[in-house]
């Protein structure tokens, strides 16, 4: 019995109230491999921050389970920021929109990574050198 109510306490203290949130919605964040969603409350409000301040973003990738094929690929598993729902994936497919986000990023964001098609942000990764910026 204490256990379930251990179980039920951690459940409650990690789910988010999306009304929060009013830019984004649980669906579009979550894993589109299993369809949980795992974002932490810290990504999502330095990324309601960053809507905020800049206007609408369109997200690819936020949360990935460990099974997700791109984390399967690319990381051991469960270890990358997405895994830990501390990353977010923002499509930017011209050099404006692009600017206009990584000037509003990088005071805040720990992990920046710019490719021709998205901006990664990450709220930090305990087991990366932070703060970073990389390209793909």
């Amino acid at each position: 019995k204490n256990a379930l109510i251990g179980k039920i306490f951690w459940e409650n203290l990690n789910m988010l109230n999306w009304d929060l949130f009013a830019n984004f919605t649980e669906e579009e964040m979550a894993c589109r491999h299993c369809g949980e969603c795992e974002v932490t409350a810290d990504l999502m409000e330095a990324l309601q921050d960053l809507r905020d301040l800049i206007g609408p973003l369109v997200v690819s990738s936020a949360y990935r389970c460990k099974d997700h094929p791109v984390e399967i690929v690319k990381k051991a598993p469960g270890t990358g920021a997405h895994c830990r729902g501390l990353a977010v994936d923002i499509v930017c497919d011209n050099s404006s929109k692009r600017h206009q986000i990584l000037k509003a990023a990088m005071p805040t964001w720990l992990g920046v990574g710019v490719s021709s098609k998205f901006i990664h942000l990450d709220r930090g990764h305990p087991e990366a050198t932070r703060p970073a910026l990389w390209t793909y």
